[in-house]
């Protein structure tokens, strides 16, 4: 035991005392400039033994912190907005020999755990990546930013929050980015999408040629559809069918050229899940619903989803009903011949007054008349009454409940743009 603590004291002086440097038979320019690192390392590990060398490494330290606090706090308030667990982003140096502290630094983020960036998932990381680049640029020089397949690894809905913060990203920077998924595709201007294949790069002209090369399959009445309406019922898509060209002459030669397509949901309820369709074929769209129990939760659930937004949805509110569906914008006169016709409904009865949403008043109608009322029922009337309004909506529309008609039709002409 003596002998092995000989031994060891031995090594200690021989180590502290001599210094082995190796140089191989074949030696490179490499090897040369670590030879000279190392002599350099050495040397200068001696002024770590120096306070004035201590004094001011503290300082350039704390000034280096101070810098990156507030480039945390700068990454933090963009990320916070797509990411709002996110409560504040830290850089801390890691522990080491201070000749490195400028180049090892870790990044900390509380999103309600204190994890080191490394840790987080993708989606995290990918965000954080972009927050930092948008962070205001005051060098006076174009930015630009190139992404390579920014979903890859991502589940959808952190595609969804990357694509914002592209879009934000792309209103300081240039954004040049290849993708393989429809989420990013440049709806509102076909031209800003490039094509690259077989060796070739090409503007896209039609959105057919984005959804050939995504191999996207879709009806044939959606081939060549950029823009899409989405009515609640068949009866909503043959109103509009007949009405939307009187009312515009942009929205008529959109739908003669099949660039704008009116689609039914057959129940509010299926919204969120025609509008995920809608978003993997890269078509954009506009929504209508009736101002009632079910179409506002269908437009709220797809708002928070991030399937829509407040401007791309309209909802059917008529003056002095708190619920409201397409037939109430209509005049009576308009179609009260042909329910008594088709149903012998008399509709001048005290059931049909008051403010209660048309197709209730509808069914109170039916059974004060010694009538059954079912889905199929309401569904027959009010193909009915669509048949029979006519086309010209100056004839069929109510002109004191046809506000929200209007705004539809502005909105449509808007996305048509």
């Amino acid at each position: 035991m003596v002998h092995q603590h000989s031994q060891i004291k031995k090594i200690e002086f021989v180590c502290n005392l001599i210094d082995f440097n190796f140089i191989p038979a074949i030696r490179t320019e490499r090897d040369a400039i670590k030879v000279i690192d190392s002599l350099i390392e050495k040397e200068l590990a001696t002024l770590e033994e120096s306070s004035k060398y201590t004094e001011a490494i503290s300082i350039v330290e704390k000034l280096q912190q101070d810098i990156l606090d507030n480039i945390a706090t700068q990454i933090a308030i963009p990320l916070k907005t797509f990411i709002p667990s996110v409560n504040r982003v830290q850089f801390l140096p890691k522990e080491q020999r201070r000749k490195e502290f400028r180049r090892n630094i870790e990044v900390v983020i509380d999103d309600g755990t204190l994890t080191p960036i490394q840790l987080k998932g993708n989606g995290i990381k990918s965000l954080i990546a972009l927050a930092m680049l948008n962070i205001t640029n005051q060098s006076g020089r174009m930015s630009i930013v190139a992404i390579e397949e920014p979903e890859s690894h991502l589940h959808p809905e952190g595609a969804r929050q990357l694509y914002k913060t592209i879009l934000s990203l792309s209103e300081n920077h240039q954004v040049i980015l290849t993708t393989h998924s429809p989420l990013f595709i440049n709806r509102l201007d076909l031209q800003e999408n490039i094509i690259v294949n077989a060796g070739k790069a090409v503007l896209v002209k039609k959105i057919k040629e984005i959804r050939n090369i995504l191999g996207t399959i879709v009806s044939d009445n959606l081939i060549n559809a950029e823009n899409i309406l989405v009515v609640e019922g068949e009866d909503d898509k043959i109103a509009f069918a007949k009405m939307l060209p009187y009312m515009s002459e942009k929205i008529k030669y959109a739908i003669q050229n099949g660039t704008l397509v009116i689609d039914y949901l057959a129940g509010a309820g299926n919204l969120s899940q025609k509008l995920v369709f809608y978003k993997t074929i890269q078509c954009s769209y506009h929504i209508l619903l009736d101002n009632d129990d079910a179409g506002r939760k269908a437009g709220e659930r797809a708002e928070t989803h991030g399937l829509a937004v407040a401007k791309n949805i309209t909802y059917i509110f008529c003056n002095g009903s708190p619920n409201a569906e397409l037939e109430y914008c209509y005049n009576l006169s308009a179609y009260e011949q042909a329910l008594s016709d088709e149903f012998g409904l008399d509709l001048k009865v005290f059931e049909f007054r008051g403010n209660k949403k048309w197709s209730e008043r509808i069914a109170n109608c039916f059974m004060s008349q010694g009538m059954q009322w079912s889905e199929s029922t309401e569904k027959k009337v009010k193909l009915t009454v669509t048949n029979t309004v006519p086309a010209n909506p100056d004839e069929t529309l109510n002109p004191h409940k046809n506000s929200a008609i209007i705004a539809l039709v502005k909105a449509l002409e808007r996305m048509l743009v």
